[in-house]
């Protein structure tokens, strides 16, 4: 399989590359929701932008009630099969984030943005007026 590529934020920024064994959790299911709708968020082992989504994007996340609507979900795209998954497209940047309906993509939002951007994108993904 060929290596992904991660975005980069800025040359001079530093952050350890590795994601913890324990967190970087292969298909887990998703937290508790009544909800057909789900965010797959596909990462790599060692993307700097993966860990920074997890740190940053992730815990303010699901401290929102979108979370209850659409939790989420990480899988490792080195155990991503697109068809298995449902995807419509292979995932080609990592994080990819990917919001699943009934098991089948819907949208996605792809590279690390950020935290309001990914809260205003994910808002708009979930029907969300401006």
């Amino acid at each position: 399989m060929r290596s992904l590529p991660c975005f980069v934020l800025a040359a001079a920024l530093l952050i350890p590359g590795d994601l913890h064994p324990a967190r970087a959790a292969v298909g887990l299911p998703a937290e508790q929701s009544t909800s057909s709708l789900e965010l797959i968020v596909i990462e790599a082992r060692g993307c700097p932008l993966c860990q920074l989504f997890r740190d940053e994007i992730a815990p303010a996340y699901r401290a929102t009630a979108r979370a209850k609507q659409a939790p989420l979900r990480f899988v490792d795209v080195s155990f991503t099969d697109p068809v298995t998954l449902n995807l419509v497209a292979p995932i080609e940047i990592v994080p990819t984030v990917v919001l699943m309906r009934d098991g089948a993509e819907i949208d996605r939002l792809v590279g690390y943005t950020g935290p309001e951007i990914f809260m205003s994108v994910v808002g708009k993904m979930l029907g969300d007026t401006p």
